[in-house]
């Protein structure tokens, strides 16, 4: 009786074991698609963002929900760097700052997930925006060094578009324009979807070498590619583009044209410090119209963005193209005070280190591209030296040689004179 009671409580519980396995597996392969749903939704966040600002938020407060409910550590990594970057695009950059410092400070083992990268692009590009070039440059260099090391093109190419983008700002275009080669060297394919920002980045710098018509070439094709690939933000910065092409060259009517419809586009996808770009474009289109009072209407607005958002770099353009305003209409106690504005905030933002940071890192990142080239050129070094070598022996041993036929010649004709 013992026996049969023992044999069927080893019966039951193997059952109730392979049960319990079996819900495990269950769990496990249910958690494991749900993982799968979560990365979809996280890889579709970016191109909303760059065209539909209300369905990325929506988006991503769904990917932070399931990743809380089935304790997907990388979901809410990613969802804590989507609300830093919507802070960095709506909020002020010391805003986004203090997001993105306390997501390092108290996401647990976020230094471990492949996306901490983000954080630290993030944070460079809001020190752009503060003109704290070298903050900047630090954190690019910290997010490529994590790229190279996890292999992650991706985030690699997306430091390298913030690198170009500081030279940029920098107003050092041709440094910008070969980060910017190289991002599409690494990413050859049509659908690449930084593809139209790299693009339209190019011909903004172009536009600063006052190469007006390469800057076309290279809007035109941004907003082509930015349309093929529905990207709202990308089509209004290459529209802005553009028309500052056109308003270079003196062609006013197709540059207000291209601005107007640069700020529709941009109102819509809600990104202050862009559209402060453009209200700052169509003011100088006025001023060259020498219509400066519609000027001043949109140089203020550009303003009042930078100042809410705290963006130095726009606020010091609207600055100085108010004091030029102002002083067209008369007002020369407003263009006075807004020019005491402009030298406050330069000296409050001077950075004595910044170029040499930049330079640094241009150093560290040319070194890899040029390093076959260096290789090179060390060889043929090395066999002009031995070449050069080889000569110079050989006219040592004809030296030589000559020496020793004139010092015979010399000895044989003193005997034979002794002879004689």
């Amino acid at each position: 009786m013992m026996r049969l009671q023992q044999s069927t409580f080893y019966k039951y519980g193997k059952i109730v074991l392979l049960f319990y396995l079996l819900v495990a597996c269950c769990a496990k392969v249910f958690g494991q698609n749900k993982q799968k749903e979560i990365d979809r939704l996280i890889v579709q966040v970016p191109m909303l963002m760059r065209s539909y600002a209300s369905s990325a938020k929506k988006q991503i407060a769904i990917i932070n929900h399931l990743s809380n409910q089935y304790h997907y550590q990388h979901g809410k990594i990613e969802s804590a760097f989507f609300r830093s970057w919507i802070k960095y695009r709506e909020a002020s950059t010391d805003d986004c700052i203090i997001s993105i410092d306390s997501a390092l400070k108290n996401i647990a083992l976020i230094e471990k997930d492949s996306s901490v990268v983000k954080f630290y692009i993030l944070k460079g590009q809001c020190y752009v925006k503060k003109r704290l070039f070298n903050h900047a440059v630090d954190h690019f260099s910290m997010a490529l060094d994590i790229a190279e090391k996890n292999k992650d093109i991706t985030n690699k190419t997306g430091a390298l578009i913030s690198i170009g983008w500081a030279y940029m700002e920098n107003a050092k275009p041709l440094e910008a324009i070969n980060f910017f080669n190289e991002v599409l060297r690494l990413n050859p394919q049509k659908k690449y979807q930084n593809r139209a920002t790299v693009l339209c980045n190019i011909a903004s710098c172009y536009n600063l070498l006052k190469h007006y018509q390469y800057a076309e070439k290279y809007a035109l094709q941004g907003i082509r590619t930015a349309k093929e690939l529905n990207s709202v933000m990308d089509l209004a910065n290459g529209l802005n583009i553009l028309a500052r092409s056109y308003y270079h060259r003196n062609q006013f009517p197709k540059a207000k044209l291209y601005l107007h419809e640069a700020s529709i586009a941009r109102a819509k996808i809600a990104d202050p410090a862009m559209l402060a770009s453009d209200y700052l474009e169509l003011a100088d289109v006025y001023n060259k119209s020498e219509m400066p009072a519609a000027g001043i209407e949109y140089a203020r607005k550009a303003e009042l963005i930078a100042q809410k958002n705290k963006i130095d770099l726009k606020l010091e353009n609207a600055y100085t193209i108010l004091s030029k305003l102002y002083s067209k209409t008369g007002d020369y106690k407003r263009a006075a005070s807004y020019y005491e504005k402009l030298i406050s905030l330069r000296k409050e933002n001077e950075s004595e280190d910044y170029v040499k940071a930049l330079a640094e890192l241009q150093v560290k990142y040319d070194s890899e591209k040029k390093a076959s080239e260096n290789l090179k050129l060390k060889e043929e070094n090395l066999e002009n030296r031995l070449n050069i070598s080889n000569k110079q022996r050989w006219l040592i041993i004809l030296i030589a040689s000559l020496s020793v036929f004139i010092s015979s010649s010399i000895l044989f004709l003193f005997l034979y004179s002794k002879q004689v």
